[in-house]
């Protein structure tokens, strides 16, 4: 696969580990639903059609067109998108009718407690107001990455929190904009720090990705929300291995008042 992502283009020369895929199946209407997210950077209309009949072959009670696919780090590949504008706004249609019906009958009755929803265009923000307004009182998190004019949206949408990383949004007049709407509306805001988002100059310092990097950054990151009166604070820290995680969280713990999210990238390391 081809991808862009962390500011540079890349394409995968083979496979390292095995992709794996996380379903929900809903029944609903007297029919089967089966919705995955696969371990993949993008999910390309050619290989959703290949895995779509793939499972349809090994589920064949299953309709292809029940089959919903989507990749687990959409935000860090381009967009895919339809070429017919009118076939994007009726499949927009269909997923966001359908997202109210499985949270309601798989998520809530499995008792889970919250969900993120990645959020890669302004356009997608209204889904967090149709889902509130058709009974979903799961508390929803738009996850957003660089364009804070996205994270307006979702706050105006009733979103419950944000997660952003105000180093990559912009200006400081933006992060300004992004606190200044979430505190307005009681809106926490989530504060993602990994590999791929360090600060150039904590970066340099170090040499390299680094528990000690990681903390640095996650509370540098915080003080551009506190400049601005800002501080209902999550802080996470994600991390390709386990000791390194569980090390930059108890240094970030010992030097910060708030929560910690925590949370693996490349978790099968």
């Amino acid at each position: 696969l081809s991808s862009s992502g962390d500011e540079k283009h890349r394409r995968s020369t083979g496979l390292i580990s095995y992709v794996f895929a996380t379903c929900i199946a809903v029944r609903f209407g007297g029919e089967t639903y089966l919705v995955y997210t696969v371990d993949t950077i993008s999910m390309p209309e050619e290989l959703m059609k290949i895995l779509r009949d793939a499972i349809s072959n090994t589920c064949p009670e299953v309709k292809p067109e029940n089959i919903f696919l989507a990749a687990t780090h959409t935000h860090s590949a381009p967009a895919n998108r339809f070429t017919d504008n009118e076939a994007e706004g009726k499949y927009r249609q269909e997923f966001i009718q359908y997202i109210p019906q499985a949270a309601k009958l798989a998520l809530e009755a499995a008792g889970c407690d919250i969900v993120r929803l990645a959020v890669p265009d302004k356009a997608c923000a209204s889904t967090f107001a149709y889902l509130k307004e058709h009974g979903v009182r799961i508390p929803l998190v738009a996850d957003i990455h660089f364009d804070y004019r996205i994270a307006l949206e979702c706050a105006a949408a009733g979103v419950d929190k944000i997660r952003i990383n105000p180093g990559n949004i912009g200006s400081a007049d933006r992060v300004k904009a992004v606190a200044e709407a979430c505190k307005s509306r009681n809106i926490p805001i989530r504060i993602g720090v990994n590999s791929g988002s360090l600060d150039k100059d904590i970066l340099k310092k170090y040499g390299s990705v680094c528990p000690d990097a990681l903390c640095e950054s996650a509370i540098m990151q915080a003080q551009m929300l506190e400049k601005f009166d800002f501080n209902d604070i999550v802080l996470s820290i994600k991390a390709s291995t386990v000791p390194d995680m569980i090390a930059a969280n108890r240094m970030l713990s010992d030097r910060i008042p708030y929560p910690i999210h925590l949370g693996f990238c490349s978790a099968l390391h």
